[in-house]
């Protein structure tokens, strides 16, 4: 995770569990810096 609020600069991150409340809300925070994210979710 991106602390010292540099950019993404579009480099892509993978977030497990992204349909998840923590990792929703780091996607978000991923997207809003620049970054591409790609999510992987369960399939109940």
């Amino acid at each position: 995770m991106v602390v010292d609020g540099r950019s993404g600069d579009g480099k892509t991150v993978c977030v497990t569990g992204a349909g998840g409340f923590i990792a929703s809300w780091l996607v978000k925070l991923l997207l809003e810096r620049g970054y591409n994210v790609r999510g992987t979710v369960r399939n109940p």
